[in-house]
């Protein structure tokens, strides 16, 4: 059963590199577009302002003023904004913005009679490394520091909303790539590049995300009204060896890494730790251990496609760089 092709969606999040991607597929399928973006950075989706389907609202999302300037009805609220990553903002910020903020979306809909909510979320809600691989969704969440916490706050929030109310889906994606990216797969591009790169001697299995993937499958969820009150892990078909994936960058994109034992990586997150650098811990275990996801739930039910790592990343590595400026 579908619902109508065209709607009217409030999206979150818009200007991030997800939000982007997500907001152009929307407007190519014929949707109307509300989107709340603060001051600053309405010039990193100038390139969509021409479209006379979407409507930029000023201000914050997590604002309830600014969600009741919004008179039309909204048929999906499609919520993808948070401070994201660890160690970048202050324990209250995260709870402000991923948690309360949430909980200011599922109140508007609600007040609204908005009936559809679509959250994305983190794997991280399961650890930074999953406790068990490969990581399930009906695993036991383990969020490890401020950002993981504040989003399992935050779908515990949207699940806590009456189902017979508001029918919801919420999507965990894995780290998530592509074009105009700044985030984990550009850094192992630099890193490789510049000879910075260490990697442990031993094989790890990590589990990426195409975003076009992603939107793809949002696009879809929207289209056949997949809104299940269920959770799904979105990832690529299968984990990627890291050395594997490194030595592809290091063929196109030049450059070298090299190999240290486990000990040094093991130690280097005890110092960062003691230190109180979450961030540096992060990067670090997402270097040192395996990370991966099972996503046959979500190929099932919600009929996903996911793709190849590596044929992606060939593509994405090969792309002209004319939208370096947008990162």
């Amino acid at each position: 059963m579908t619902i109508k092709e065209q709607k009217q969606i409030l999206l979150t999040g818009a200007s991030g590199f997800i939000g982007r991607h997500l907001l152009k597929g929307l407007l190519d399928e014929g949707h109307t577009v509300f989107a709340p973006v603060r001051q600053g950075s309405e010039q990193k989706i100038e390139s969509l302002s021409k479209s006379d389907r979407l409507i930029i609202v000023p201000g914050s999302f997590n604002e309830a003023k600014i969600l009741d300037s919004i008179k039309s009805k909204i048929d999906v609220i499609i919520h993808v904004a948070a401070i994201r990553g660890a160690g970048k903002a202050q324990k209250q910020e995260y709870y402000r913005i991923n948690a309360e903020g949430t909980r200011a979306l599922v109140d508007f809909s609600l007040k609204r009679a908005i009936p559809r909510f679509l959250y994305l979320s983190t794997v991280g809600v399961s650890g930074t490394i999953p406790q068990q691989l490969p990581a399930k969704r009906d695993d036991p969440v383990a969020p490890d520091g401020e950002y993981h916490q504040s989003k399992w706050e935050a779908e515990k929030i949207v699940n806590s909303a009456p189902r017979d109310v508001l029918k919801k889906l919420i999507l965990r994606p894995t780290i998530t790539y592509g074009e105009c990216d700044d985030g984990f797969v550009p850094r192992l591009v630099e890193l490789i590049k510049q000879g910075k790169l260490f990697l442990p001697r031993n094989e790890l299995l990590i589990h990426l995300l195409d975003v076009r993937a992603l939107v793809k499958l949002i696009l879809q969820i929207l289209k056949e009204d997949r809104f299940n009150d269920n959770t799904y892990i979105v990832a690529d078909s299968d984990p990627v060896e890291l050395h594997q994936l490194s030595d592809l960058i290091m063929k196109l994109a030049e450059g070298r890494y090299y190999r240290l034992p486990e000990f040094v990586f093991t130690a280097g997150s005890t110092v960062f730790s003691l230190l109180g650098r979450v961030d540096l811990k992060t990067s670090l275990l997402l270097i040192s251990k395996s990370w991966y996801y099972d996503i046959r739930p979500t190929i099932n039910d919600l009929n996903y496609e996911p793709v190849n790592t590596l044929s992606r990343i060939i593509e994405y590595l090969n792309l002209p760089r004319e939208n370096e400026n947008e990162k």
